[in-house]
């Protein structure tokens, strides 16, 4: 049967409960604190927590400020948090990693950001990679010490590895900008789409626009444009921005007038001469007659007559021809 103790920090009477005690209220006889059940499993908390448990005195503070599961108390959040911290602060002493890195965050959430950078400093050298993210964040703005690209750039690779997601969009960065290490173009679409492939819609987005504009990689506007809707999709707003300037500019661009493939370029300018060499060869033969039809006759009009009906046929079969060309060997 679980123990549920009193919920006052100072108080050591316990009491065994039951399903049936939850809900109920009463006084403690040792110390008149309200005493209220709320659930079995706020009950083993609270019986961790006064053991010592830090981490279920942090669930348990976190319960009361919430109002989880608790009614909410803030007095009694309070206490449970001092008391959260002073064994969050033993456990960070004695080298557990992840306490010494709740610890920075507590810190660090209270403006004690010298000492947030001290706790975190000590839980990424254990290769806690929150932390180790932490430091890269820190050194980048200058938070709780001066700006330190090379350091942060250090530890955003050591996260990176031990498979922080936003340090690998945050190192894909630092190449492409080139902070704190030399600009690496093909190193930073790698990360980005490491980051990418876990669903860091700013990395999609910043992916997209790389191969879109071919930086590091092969221009692949098709691959590109599916990254960036698919980071619009994430909510990720400049990529919804992006996204739509892409689809005006497809647009535009449907509206343009293709151009000429190579091959029909080519059989344009020999239908062109072809038209040249008809048009030619229908004045000359309608000279010729003409000349023979005025030496016979005298009249100059059949002989040009016979010009035009040469230059016609030309025109007509140009026409043709270069319609089924634009058919058959122009982009659709």
């Amino acid at each position: 049967m679980p123990i549920f103790p009193c919920p006052n920090p100072n108080c050591e009477r316990t009491w065994n409960v039951n399903d049936r005690h939850i809900g109920q209220t009463a006084p403690c006889p040792d110390c008149t604190t309200s005493i209220t059940v709320p659930s079995l499993e706020i009950a083993d908390l609270m019986t961790k927590a006064k053991s010592g448990d830090a981490e279920a005195m942090l669930r348990l503070a976190k319960a009361y400020l919430k109002n989880n599961e608790v009614a909410h108390d803030f007095e009694k959040a309070v206490q449970w948090q001092e008391n959260a911290v002073h064994w969050l602060e033993k456990a960070a002493n004695l080298g557990n990693a992840k306490a010494q890195f709740e610890m920075a965050n507590y810190l660090r959430a209270k403006g004690d950001l010298n000492d947030a950078l001290d706790w975190d400093m000590k839980a990424a050298e254990q290769d806690w990679p929150k932390s180790q993210y932490n430091l890269g964040v820190c050194f980048r703005d200058g938070i709780g010490t001066s700006v330190d690209l090379e350091k942060s750039f250090f530890w955003y690779r050591k996260a990176a590895k031990n498979g922080v997601t936003d340090a690998k969009l945050s190192l894909a960065i630092c190449y492409l900008l080139g902070n704190g290490t030399a600009q690496d173009f093909p190193q930073a679409i790698y990360w980005l789409q490491q980051a990418s492939d876990e669903g860091n819609a700013e990395a999609m987005m910043r992916l997209g626009a790389a191969y879109i504009q071919g930086i590091g990689c092969e221009i692949d506007v098709e691959k590109g444009n599916s990254l960036l809707r698919n980071a619009a999709k994430s909510g990720n707003k400049k990529a919804k921005e992006l996204n739509e300037k892409a689809k005006e500019l497809s647009e535009l661009e449907k509206e343009q007038p293709q151009p000429l493939s190579p091959e029909a370029a080519d059989i344009k300018s020999k239908l062109i001469w072809h038209l040249i060499y008809m048009a030619v060869g229908g004045i000359i033969t309608g000279s010729f007659f003409a000349m023979v039809n005025s030496a016979q006759t005298g009249r100059i009009e059949s002989g040009m007559l016979f010009a035009g009906v040469y230059f016609g046929v030309g025109l007509c079969a140009f026409k043709t021809l270069y319609s089924r060309v634009r058919k058959t060997a122009l982009p659709p």
